[in-house]
């Protein structure tokens, strides 16, 4: 059995029904398994640890991941706090009254 991991951020319900909508249509074809997993909180110290990963990364000419490079860091913070850490911060206390949730502190381990 193959088998594909796939790590999406999804900063707002609408994310997970789009998620849901995907995955329905290619149901008919593949067994699909999803487990959604989600941070304990998203406090001040979050904020600043998902920061510093997105000031790290490399240049990534062509690709959809936000960087400081594509149009300067101004324009980057703007982006993360408001689309997605914001958005996730607000969304996280609905997402973990859900039991079909895992809340773990997996995201701040540096690998």
């Amino acid at each position: 059995h193959a088998v594909v991991c796939y790590d999406k951020n999804l900063p707002a319900a609408t994310g997970i029904q789009k998620l849901v909508r995907v995955l329905d249509k290619a149901s008919k074809d593949f067994d699909i398994r999803v487990a959604l997993v989600a941070p304990h909180k998203l406090s001040q110290e979050e904020e600043d640890l998902c920061w510093a990963r997105v000031r790290a990364r490399p240049r990534m000419d062509g690709c959809s991941v936000l960087t400081v490079h594509q149009d300067g860091e101004e324009k980057a913070w703007k982006l993360f706090k408001s689309v997605f850490f914001d958005s996730c911060s607000a969304f996280l206390p609905a997402l973990l009254s859900s039991d079909a949730v895992t809340a773990t502190d997996l995201f701040w381990e540096e690998t």
